[in-house]
């Protein structure tokens, strides 16, 4: 049975839910045990990762797709699904949605989720900034490797956005703007479940990233977005060319199999983040969201 202080809880249209880890037991083995420790340092590598990422593409792994459906309660009336089925889980894993599955806040003001998942945010971060535990804080210089970047963004807001396998693994723009092209920033693949934060670990800062900066014309300055790999994603790929003009809720991206996360940075002063998140992150608890809901509002 998992130990009462790794059992993660969220909020999800204003209650309390316990998540449903996939492989709950296997994550607290690998995270907590001395022998899981161990093998942890092999399963991170981008060898493995590869490996996993080719039997999840495989004809052999579709067998798998309706009992993970049917265990997690996927409304597959959202997703295109091809004729004939799925070909694999990862084409599953990384399923369409059908046109009007999602609305997009149209506001122009409003900043929006890039994607499914449970949202974290903080109004402003600074160097005493934590996620899930208090005892590990948090470096906008570990998470950017940019001195300039992160002097740019110290005290702006930060959203990060924690996609679990069976969410929507899509990701979209959050704003209508010019997005650069992706810079990669090598690392290695820790899961960003809680349980990994948890522990002692910092996947933000530690895993393999990209960083995006995206010009709007609702300020003059520069939003960084991190799509974040995880332990067995095998791929961070995108559906458009960058750099490139790009309008609120148009596809960017997509993960390939595992949990992954995305990282959202705006400088001091610009943003009204939502008021249900912000007082949620500050009692501890993380908000499912969906892609296009709001995120908060540029101030006038």
């Amino acid at each position: 049975m998992r130990p009462k202080s790794y059992q993660h809880v969220y909020i999800e249209q204003g209650k309390k839910v316990v998540e449903k880890t996939e492989a709950q037991g296997f994550l607290l083995w690998l995270y907590i045990s001395v022998t899981g420790r161990i093998t942890r340092s092999l399963l991170r590598c981008r060898l493995f990762s590869r490996l996993y990422g080719w039997y999840q593409g495989s004809f052999l792994s579709r067998q798998k797709i309706n009992k993970f459906i049917a265990k997690h309660d996927i409304a597959m009336r959202d997703f295109i699904v091809p004729i004939g089925g799925y070909s694999s889980f990862n084409e599953f894993f990384c399923r369409s949605l059908v046109a009007g599955a999602r609305s997009i806040d149209s506001q122009q003001r409003v900043l929006v989720s890039p994607a499914d998942g449970k949202c974290w945010a903080l109004p402003e971060v600074t160097k005493e900034s934590t996620f899930f535990v208090k005892q590990h804080n948090f470096s906008l210089r570990d998470l950017l490797r940019d001195d300039a970047l992160a002097d740019y963004f110290n005290g702006g807001s930060l959203f990060l956005l924690r996609l679990a396998p069976y969410d929507y693994h899509r990701f979209h723009a959050p704003i209508s703007g010019i997005y650069t092209a992706p810079r990669s920033l090598n690392g290695t693949l820790e899961s960003v479940n809680p349980i990994a934060f948890k522990a002692g670990g910092m996947p933000l800062t530690e895993n393999e990233r990209q960083l995006i900066v995206i010009e709007t014309p609702l300020f003059k300055g520069k939003i960084a977005m991190m799509p974040v790999g995880a332990m067995c994603v095998g791929k961070i790929g995108y559906s458009v060319c960058l750099p490139g003009q790009l309008s609120k809720g148009d596809e960017l991206g997509y993960f390939a199999f595992g949990g992954s996360s995305i990282v959202l940075l705006l400088p001091k002063g610009v943003l009204c983040v939502r008021a249900d998140l912000a007082a949620y992150t500050a009692r501890g608890f993380e908000v499912a969201i969906k892609m296009g809901e709001s995120l908060g509002s540029f101030i006038d």
